[in-house]
């Protein structure tokens, strides 16, 4: 496995994203594509820690943080079983970011982590107990002031992508890593097994929010 250093480096070239850095992936999702009407299917947000860049997201099951050069050869892994690759842009804010903005950022998102990921809100228009990834990042960024959001819940990836542009650079598309896997075959398989049993009680809890 290449160097966090590396896969940072391959990634964004010189430099390395800053604190509400946006990115966004295409084809990752093809529901949210068929639901959207657009290839963008996911969002989530770089904060530093520690002069370290890590993800943001919300993604089933709940709202996450993984290192920056994880989160790529994540993607660069699952890749290699699709057919229809997974792209990853990225939108640099237009003006740095305050020190009180990017702690807004933080703070709230560190809050979030662990909190059930939801599309409830989205389907019935109505704020729920969970929250879905374009929800996450409007939400962060109006709590911090760099841009006003209403109706978050209802916010589609590519709906907070377009909204976002006033305010950010032009969309990077980021090379991922080529990376092999740590694991053997019955490892990957248990792993995979372990991550569909959590699937498949995140779309049971989720389907059964719907009957409230």
């Amino acid at each position: 496995m290449i160097s966090t250093l590396l896969t940072t480096v391959l990634a964004f070239g010189s430099g390395t994203p800053e604190t509400g850095t946006i990115l966004y992936l295409k084809h990752s999702n093809a529901v949210v594509q068929r639901v959207t009407g657009s290839d963008v299917s996911h969002v989530a947000m770089v904060i530093q820690i520690a002069d370290q860049p890590w993800v943001y997201e919300a993604t089933p099951a709940e709202v996450r943080r993984v290192a920056f050069a994880k989160y790529l050869q994540e993607i660069s892994l699952l890749n290699q079983s699709r057919g229809t690759k997974i792209q990853v842009f990225a939108m640099r804010p237009t003006t740095a970011l305050s020190t009180n903005q990017r702690q807004t950022i933080r703070a709230y998102m560190d809050i979030q982590l662990g909190r059930r990921y939801s599309v409830a809100a989205y389907v019935r228009g109505r704020n729920g107990d969970g929250i879905h990834c374009a929800e996450l990042l409007a939400t962060a960024l109006d709590r911090a002031g760099v841009k006003d959001y209403e109706q978050r819940h209802r916010l589609s990836p590519v709906g907070f992508v377009k909204k976002a542009q006033a305010s950010y650079q032009q969309p990077v598309r980021l090379a991922l890593p080529e990376v092999q896997p740590e694991t053997d075959w019955c490892d990957q398989q248990w792993d995979w097994w372990l991550g569909m049993i959590a699937w498949c009680q995140w779309a049971w809890d989720e389907a059964w929010s719907f009957s409230w």
